[in-house]
């Protein structure tokens, strides 16, 4: 065998043993996910909530996001004083605050002659372009290093238009009793609305809400109430890993604050539910549980929310001694704090009915 025909059989070879090699490969990679067929539905571990996410919110890590990507700004209270943007024209810092609401679209990013990461951005509806400027990390290192995080003050905005699509229109269940309502009184700019667990709610609209939870979710009971819901949906850039989605903050997972169907399939399921039996640091079931009031009351104390159920020392402890008091005819006693929260409490010294009241008293 002459070279040359040496040499073809060592690339024919080389080919075939690569062709192998591909195939090979493919089977080092192994999911969870069941394919289904079109005739065949197969059910999973995972609840409809949790599917819906799956299939319309992937999570985007920063080492992932591609040029389009939409955020708003919308600073935190300590982010306002920091400024996360550089002025690509100019590099000058700009003030975060000045750059509140405006949307920026993501181009990608460069490493400078120093090493230093920019994350560039469009300024929409402007011909402004910015960075974010990372330090000291190769762009390799600074993904790892914040895997759960991103950029600060920049909410998610893909989220909230896929979410507008999806929900707008449709009907939902309370799977949590922590809701809220817009306050422009309160230093949030809204307050916590307790809410019963399967209360039947339309989704009205779908907006932006903040970069931990970028979609703010408004929906309306069958009294024409109105509340909304802060939450989560793909994690993007949102600043929190999973171990943060506990406790108080458990309701701003799409999965744990609505379900598309009722819990409970009736009225005396639901006052035969018992959730103390899965107690652990807080009830499952929110702070303001009227089936949970033994271990309620001192979850209410602990994360500042009153509610029905409670006694007078744990309001005491969560609210502090009432700014008035009067007692009613039919015995009841009411607390009033100058904030406007009026709480009825009955004879036995348990809050019964609680209300926002205008005005001094």
């Amino acid at each position: 065998m002459n070279v040359k025909s040496l040499f073809k059989v060592l690339c024919l070879g080389a080919a075939m043993g690569f062709s192998q090699n591909a195939v090979a490969q493919d089977d080092y990679f192994v999911t969870t996910d069941v394919p289904v067929s079109d005739s065949v539905a197969i059910e999973n571990d995972f609840s409809a909530e949790q599917r819906f996410l799956n299939q319309n919110f992937p999570y985007r890590s920063l080492c992932d996001w591609t040029k389009g990507m939409r955020f708003m700004v919308i600073p935190g209270e300590k982010d306002v004083y920091i400024n996360i943007f550089i002025d690509m024209a100019t590099d000058k810092e700009i003030s975060t605050a000045s750059l509140k609401h405006k949307i920026l679209v993501y181009q990608g990013y460069d490493i400078t002659s120093r090493g230093w990461i920019h994350f560039n951005f469009d300024v929409f509806g402007s011909d402004q372009r910015v960075y974010h400027e990372v330090r000291n990390f190769s762009f390799g290192e600074y993904c790892q290093k914040i895997s759960g995080g991103g950029i600060p003050s920049l909410a998610y905005l893909d989220d909230v238009d896929i979410a507008k699509k999806a929900l707008e229109g449709m009907t939902l269940y309370s799977a949590h009793e922590t809701f809220y309502k817009d306050d422009a009184s309160s230093r949030n700019g809204y307050r916590e609305q307790p809410l019963p667990i399967d209360t039947k709610l339309k989704v009205t609209k779908v907006g932006v809400g903040t970069r931990e939870y970028s979609v703010k979710i408004i929906v309306e009971d069958e009294r024409g109430n109105k509340y909304s819901q802060y939450c989560t949906m793909s994690h993007t850039n949102c600043g929190l890993n999973d171990n943060d989605f506990i406790a108080k903050n458990e309701q701003h997972l799409f999965d744990k604050a609505f379900s598309f169907k009722p819990k409970f399939k009736s009225e005396d399921d639901k006052r035969r539910a018992d959730p103390t039996k899965e107690f652990s640091a807080l009830p499952r079931t929110g702070p303001s549980s009227p089936t949970n009031t033994k271990f309620v009351n001192f979850a209410g104390a602990v994360s500042g929310v009153v509610g029905k159920g409670q006694s007078k020392e744990i309001v005491k402890l969560s609210k502090g001694a009432p700014d008035k008091s009067w007692k009613n005819k039919d015995g009841s006693v009411v607390w009033w704090y100058s904030d406007g929260t009026e709480i009825t409490f009955s004879k036995k010294g348990i809050a019964t009915r609680i209300r926002q009241t205008s005005g001094k008293k």
